[in-house]
């Protein structure tokens, strides 16, 4: 049973647009030095260590994210990705409307 050219493009288009598509948005959920950053643990030991995982890996401490259990901290200079990936926790970046910038903090008042 032969398959009817036209369709056979379908699924190789479909593919290569969905890989366009999570590339740009990691380029644009991608954490950056310096920068806002938001940490999500992966796991119950990260949540348990968040904090003190996010100082040793040399970011300040900004607030609580979004998600339970996430930090927002600002990376600045020598910050590790490196360390906090294999501490189980996904570093991202924070923009305002994903993490409340201070335009949304100043409106909860």
């Amino acid at each position: 049973m032969a398959r009817d050219p036209k369709s056979l493009w379908l699924l190789p288009a479909l593919m290569q647009t969905m890989l366009v598509l999570a590339g740009l948005a990691w380029l644009h959920l991608a954490p950056s030095s310096p920068g806002n950053i938001l940490l999500i643990p992966l796991n119950g030991a990260a949540r348990q260590h968040l904090a003190g995982l996010a100082v040793d890996s040399g970011a300040k401490l900004l607030g609580q994210g979004r998600w339970g259990g996430s930090i927002v901290v600002r990376a600045e200079g020598d910050f590790r990705f490196g360390y906090l990936l294999g501490a189980a926790v996904l570093p991202m970046a924070a923009p305002g409307w994903l993490c409340g910038g201070d335009s949304e903090r100043k409106n909860r008042g």
